[in-house]
């Protein structure tokens, strides 16, 4: 009996130890891939991704860089999944493999963001202009790693939307095409010097446009425009402001755009510079037009752990009332968000300092100085007005980005001796 029940438990013992054996007889382990941890230097056999219910095969085989026929050693898994978490479409990335004998199975697994936002678009509030509307914003368009938006927006003007289209890779990680169509009833189109109006009228209007960025350099942009300007208005006085019943302007554009900014802190730092020359095309309507813009400003490090801004804006052109543009909507905090321009020059500095600190990002208490003169484009009657004064704001700066997302500014306009009062959040088309 001993002998028997000796023998039994041998028979046991190599059942078990077969058991764990059995995966190097061919069921072969999946091991989770880490940097410097050493891996056999054999050939990508396939690439399999698991997680990604949205994103298709070509956007995941463009984030990975992952190819078959590649040393499994020269995987470098930091970049892998840097590549996938920087996209923002995912929120965690894993590299495994598991060993075939002939080579190796790669095995990508993602957390998938859901990538739909909700994003505040056009909302301001100040003295003559007040409301918003929201952005409906697909990051990962299709599941082709496009951004899709759709917005509407309610004013004192009249109501307007956005529908717009972009593609950041098309042509490979280069040029960044988007499209975009915008319109509305804007019920008023007015503009005030020195608290005068000189221009209000109902009208339809459409602007449709292309725009193209080229990734020169780290630094360097090449920008590419082309608008659609369409205009109809049942106003007969309009004409005097350089409006005609119906008026048609294709817009291209050409510029460049520098960026050394580079992040710190809270925010980005470093020059930013913006330079774009444009020419108006009328088939009807309007007459034709040229404009030149040019923009930078300089962000660094300042007392108290504070941010620093200063910068310029400019503009030369002679463009009309349809077309002159908004100062309220280039950073311009001591005028009224309605007052129009085709020929401005404005200097400004500004320090914000970090009043409460938060993992998104921070509240900061500013202050700023502008100074310039902008003039009107009504070729009957042009205007010129001088501005300077100091204001004060509370400003919302979200992680790594030097312009604020959300402000509530009040400034003194000197010549004017007007008090200004500005609310502005959000995306903006105009």
């Amino acid at each position: 009996m001993m002998s028997l029940s000796r023998r039994k438990s041998r028979v046991l013992r190599w059942l078990v130890a077969a058991l764990f054996a059995l995966p190097s007889y061919g069921w072969a382990q999946e091991v989770v891939m880490v940097k410097g941890a050493a891996v056999k230097d054999e050939p990508v056999l396939s690439i399999v991704y698991e997680g990604n219910k949205r994103s298709k095969t070509s956007v995941m085989d463009r984030l990975s860089g992952l190819r078959t026929g590649m040393r499994l050693a020269d995987i470098d898994v930091d970049r892998v999944r840097k590549s996938f978490l920087d996209s923002g479409l995912f929120d965690d990335a894993t590299v495994s493999y598991q060993d075939s004998g002939d080579g190796a199975v790669v095995t990508v697994r993602v957390k998938e963001r859901l990538g739909l936002f909700l994003i505040p678009y056009n909302i301001a509030i100040s003295s003559a202009y007040y409301g918003g509307g929201l952005l409906l914003t697909d990051a990962n368009f299709l599941g082709e790693q496009k951004v899709g938006a759709l917005g509407v927006a309610v004013s004192n003007l009249g109501p307007a939307g956005v529908l717009s289209y972009q593609d950041p890779h098309f042509i490979l990680d280069h040029l960044v095409l988007t499209t975009y169509l915008t319109g509305g009833n804007q019920l008023r189109q007015e503009s005030s010097m020195n608290g005068d109006l000189f221009a209000e009228f109902p009208h339809l209007f459409v602007v449709q446009g292309i725009q193209t960025n080229y990734a020169i350099d780290d630094h360097w942009h090449l920008l590419s425009e082309v608008r659609g300007i369409e205009v109809s208005t049942n106003n007969t006085e309009a004409e005097r402001y350089g409006l005609f019943e119906r008026s048609l302007v294709i817009n291209p554009s050409v510029g460049f755009d520098y960026s050394g900014q580079t992040p710190f802190e809270y925010f980005l730092q470093g020059p930013w510079a913006f330079f774009q020359y444009s020419h108006g095309f009328s088939f009807y309507g309007l007459p034709s037009y040229d404009s030149v813009t040019a923009r930078g400003e300089w962000t660094f490090p300042a007392l108290f752990d504070g941010m620093a801004d200063a910068g310029f804006s400019a503009t030369y052109g002679n463009q009309t009332l349809l077309v002159m543009n908004a100062l309220g909507g280039k950073g311009f905090r001591t005028l009224p968000s309605n007052s129009y321009s085709d020929k401005d020059l404005g200097l400004y500095a500004a320090y914000d300092w970090p009043m409460f600190h938060f993992n998104w990002g921070v509240i900061a208490l500013g202050g700023f100085y502008e100074a310039g003169f902008y003039t009107t484009g009504l070729d009957a009657q042009p205007t010129t007005e001088f501005f300077q004064g100091p204001g004060l704001g509370v400003h919302l700066f979200l992680n790594k980005i030097s312009r604020s997302a959300l402000g509530v500014d009040f400034s003194y306009n000197v010549p004017t001796r007007n008090l200004g009062f500005n609310v502005n959040a959000g995306l903006s088309f105009n």
